[in-house]
């Protein structure tokens, strides 16, 4: 289903004015089984893959939260995220190299803990997270959410806006 431009128009338009907008709803990425262990040395780092995320029908991601339970800038900035989508792109990248994992503070900051994001994804689209902890003292507990706009609600709002 293609979005209608007005509707795109209006998601754009409260993001600039506002910052955030209204979803359909939230996908949550499954939490892990257990905490990410602690790093083994310094500048060293512990890695483990989330389950898979499997999108039960078609529309955009507007919006990913993410937060590391303990709250902290320092827990934030040694927790790392890497996502790679349906198993060949990557939403961080670093050049050349291809995919990449950025810090939890950095994507989502002390204050906000979201990050703006439109991305097209289709029914049985697979997303795969992935976490590290740098810390060295403490394991890693994180949790991440994407705020979700479904072409079926969009539909459905497309028709009310138009009166049909």
């Amino acid at each position: 289903m293609d979005f209608p431009a007005a509707i795109i128009a209006m998601v754009q338009k409260q993001v600039v004015e506002f910052g955030r907008t209204g979803a359909t709803g939230i996908e949550r990425v499954p939490d892990l089984a257990t905490a990410i262990a602690v790093a083994p040395g310094a500048g060293l780092f512990t890695e483990v893959a989330a389950q898979p995320l499997t999108f039960q029908e078609g529309g955009y991601v507007i919006a990913m939260y993410g937060q590391e339970r303990a709250g902290t800038n320092a827990k934030a900035a040694s927790t790392e995220l890497r996502l790679q989508i349906n198993g060949s792109k990557d939403l961080i990248r670093s050049g050349q190299n291809g995919g990449a994992f950025f810090p939890f503070l950095g994507l989502f900051g002390p204050m906000l803990n979201w990050f703006p994001l439109t991305r097209r994804v289709e029914k049985n689209n697979i997303w795969q997270f992935i976490y590290r902890n740098f810390d060295t003292a403490a394991t890693a507990t994180p949790t991440v959410g994407l705020a979700f706009l479904s072409d079926e609600a969009v539909e459905t709002m497309a028709r009310d806006l138009h009166g049909r």
